[in-house]
């Protein structure tokens, strides 16, 4: 924990399969179940779990994965939502922080408000980003753990990346991106 950066210097080289499975179990990943709610690697309101994450998988090493995937945390599974390559397309979503190009990998997390606001009306909006931040905090964790490189982003083009995720901003909104890289050797 005492090493934990946000780091900026990105190598180009892929990243695993398997490191990419350890940062989704261990930042969001289903850790047990009481009663009917599942139990998540990151604290959640409620255990109502509203944080869902999308890989823009650009380069991984054992795997012919290329595109934009929804992590499924009840089967620990991706499920793709577009193939292709859209490194270049979130980069400008993210006002040209040309440091995430070099990513083999991003994390996009989102937030179903409306999950939260059922049982807690209007404080659902703060205790979802408080959900994110404690997911995010897992995926810094699990990057230093492994050695690799991440760096919180929560500068983009909303309507954009919304677009870019399928996904519709009225049900789910975008919080936070996280580039994740091995380190450069720079």
């Amino acid at each position: 924990m005492l090493s934990r950066r946000s780091r900026r210097n990105y190598s180009k080289e892929p990243i695993t399969m398997e490191e990419l499975s350890r940062i989704l179990f261990f930042s969001v990943g289903i850790t047990g179940k009481i009663g009917r709610y599942y139990l998540r690697a990151y604290p959640s309101a409620g255990a109502l779990a509203p944080v869902e994450v999308y890989p823009l998988i650009e380069r991984a090493t054992d795997s012919d994965l290329k595109g934009i995937y929804h992590y499924n945390s009840l089967e620990h599974c991706l499920e793709e939502i577009r193939k292709g390559s859209y490194i270049d397309e979130l980069v400008e979503i993210c006002y040209h922080q040309d440091f995430i190009r070099n990513a083999p990998i991003c994390l996009i997390l989102t937030v179903f408000e409306k999950r939260t606001r059922s049982k807690y009306g209007r404080r659902a909006k703060r205790y979802v980003l408080l959900d994110a931040g404690h997911a995010g905090e897992n995926i810094y964790l699990e990057c230093e753990f492994l050695g690799l490189s991440t760096c919180a982003i929560g500068a983009f083009d909303d309507e954009a990346l919304c677009s870019l995720l399928e996904i519709d901003p009225e049900e789910e909104y975008p919080v936070l991106c996280y580039p994740i890289s091995r380190r450069s050797k720079h």
